[in-house]
């Protein structure tokens, strides 16, 4: 019998599908295609691609956060520590060989590897930012959840504003953790939605529509963060209820 939370998995795969678009797209531009459309689609997903990945990386934490610290040090935040250096290695050395069009000082600047675990530089940071989700979590575990969920999401608003002085990547941590820390926290409430499928998958994409062309219209800094935060959890909803229509069929 099949899991009641199959779905996740399948979001997990659209999540990767998008941002395999988003590098190609950007490996395109940088070698001279034509990729208008292509960028267009980008920037209507945008909103959604690292929510929806940090939501399912995040729907199946709880039970490693209630670990003791060494458990989660070590088979979390250790774990993602190891991945993100070892392939942050193997990313220098191959393009040591092969240039990479985008970042052509990539394997060529020792100091950009040895600074790697403070500040990514590439499309590996999402791993680095697993490792200090889990540790975030776990900190805050004795914190009510409610008040951790309002900060983390008045935090999150406030860096979609485009106003907090803190460049990429380190910018993203505090837009993404509340879509971890919620999906770890309420999972059932995440899975309740999801289950009215048809419905919640209607509701929720026409909700993205109407708030990410709002976005385009009140293009301030405010509306960046208030309609960039709805859009994001009205598109986390819509693609997670849309895996779950998709989830049973062999296709799926």
């Amino acid at each position: 019998m099949k899991s009641r939370m199959q779905w996740v998995d399948v979001a997990k795969g659209a999540s990767i599908v998008l941002v395999a678009l988003h590098h190609a797209t950007l490996m395109f531009s940088k070698v001279g295609f034509d990729t208008g459309l292509l960028l267009a689609l980008n920037d209507a997903l945008k909103p959604v691609r690292m929510p929806v990945f940090f939501t399912a990386a995040g729907l199946f934490a709880a039970s490693s956060i209630a670990q003791p610290w060494s458990a989660v040090f070590k088979r979390r935040i250790g774990y993602f520590v190891y991945l993100f250096l070892l392939w942050t290695a193997i990313r220098y050395a191959f393009f040591a060989v092969v240039p990479n069009p985008q970042t052509p000082t990539e394997g060529h600047d020792l100091s950009a590897l040895a600074l790697a675990i403070l500040t990514p530089g590439t499309g590996l940071w999402f791993i680095w930012a697993l490792a200090i989700f889990y540790f975030g979590v776990k900190l805050t575990e004795r914190v009510p959840t409610g008040v951790t969920l309002g900060t983390a999401t008045l935090i999150s608003v406030a860096s979609l504003t485009g106003l907090v002085p803190l460049g990429w990547p380190h910018i993203n941590l505090p837009k993404y953790f509340v879509f971890f820390y919620v999906a770890c926290k309420h999972r059932e409430i995440i899975a309740a939605l999801v289950s009215r499928r048809i419905l919640a998958f209607s509701l929720s994409a026409g909700a993205y529509a109407a708030l990410f062309l709002a976005a385009r219209v009140f293009d301030t800094p405010l509306a960046d963060g208030l309609l960039g935060f709805a859009s994001a959890v009205a598109g986390v909803l819509a693609t997670c209820a849309f895996a779950s229509l998709i989830a049973d069929p062999a296709p799926g």
